[in-house]
C-alpha cells in the first residue's frame, strides 16, 4: 500500500483501490450489506452477553474472597 510522504498514511488512491477490491469480493460472495449488518448486530449481542457473564463471575469470585 502506498503512503503519502509527508504524513506516512495510506494514500487516497491505495485506499480507493482497497475499497474497490473489498466491494468486488462481496459481490462475488453474494453477501449484502444487510447480511453483514445482521451478522454484526448478532455478534455484538453475543459479545455483550459474554461480557456480562464474565463480569458476574468476577463479582462472584471477589465476593468469595471477602
Amino acid at each position: 500500500m502506498s503512503t503519502d510522504r509527508d504524513t506516512d498514511t495510506p494514500s487516497a488512491q491505495s485506499t480507493s483501490r482497497a475499497v474497490s477490491t473489498a466491494k468486488a469480493r462481496l459481490r462475488l460472495s453474494e453477501l449484502t450489506q444487510q447480511d453483514l449488518l445482521a451478522w454484526l448486530v448478532d455478534t455484538g449481542q453475543q459479545c455483550q452477553a459474554l461480557k456480562m457473564q464474565v463480569n458476574e463471575l468476577l463479582n462472584l469470585m471477589e465476593a468469595k474472597k471477602s
